[in-house]
């Protein structure tokens, strides 16, 4: 959470103004935005989030930058809705998916970490993970990851387990 609230911060006091920022189209208040994700309707408004590094205009740490609109064209900033600050994401919130269900917003995404192998070489690693909010907060749950790359079969890659889409669906149960 520390890492979420410095985000938030820094984002606060260094943002662009507004009226230097494309009108029609989704930019971050400050920072480097790349791939969009978890686009969904919640609450009767449309969510975007997106990849984000809010620190330099180049990649970095990847956080999830969080924007809103009603009509799909004025687009309003939301705080930082990710940032890399649990064992299982150290290396970035990567891409995924959000969904409702019963009245929460689920955002399920790609923590990236650095290990040692058994051959004592580091190599990256990619789970899935999970996040509930209400909209502007999100809370990661502490059954994280949810879904590891372990479960792969042998010979498929660890560090490409990643950019899961609906995927929620299985781990909540539903049908």
């Amino acid at each position: 959470m520390q890492n979420l609230k410095k985000a938030r911060d820094y984002v606060s006091q260094h943002h662009v103004a507004s009226d230097t920022r494309p009108r029609f189209h989704v930019s971050p208040p400050v920072g480097w935005l790349n791939d969009s994700n978890g686009l969904s309707e919640f609450q009767g408004k449309v969510h975007l989030f997106y990849q984000y590094h809010p620190y330099d205009i180049k990649w970095g740490p990847m956080h999830w930058g969080h924007q809103v609109t009603e009509d799909m064209v004025v687009w309003k900033d939301l705080p930082v809705a990710l940032a890399p600050d649990q064992w299982y994401d150290q290396e970035g919130c990567f891409s995924g998916s959000a969904v409702e269900h019963e009245g929460k917003h689920y955002l399920i995404y790609t923590g990236v970490r650095k290990q040692e192998n058994s051959s004592g070489q580091i190599e990256v690693v990619q789970d899935q993970c999970l996040a509930v909010g209400d909209g502007v907060d999100y809370k990661k749950v502490n059954t994280n990851p949810v879904l590891t790359g372990n479960l792969l079969p042998d010979g498929f890659s660890r560090e490409h387990f990643r950019d899961p889409k609906k995927l929620i669906e299985p781990i909540l149960g539903l049908d």
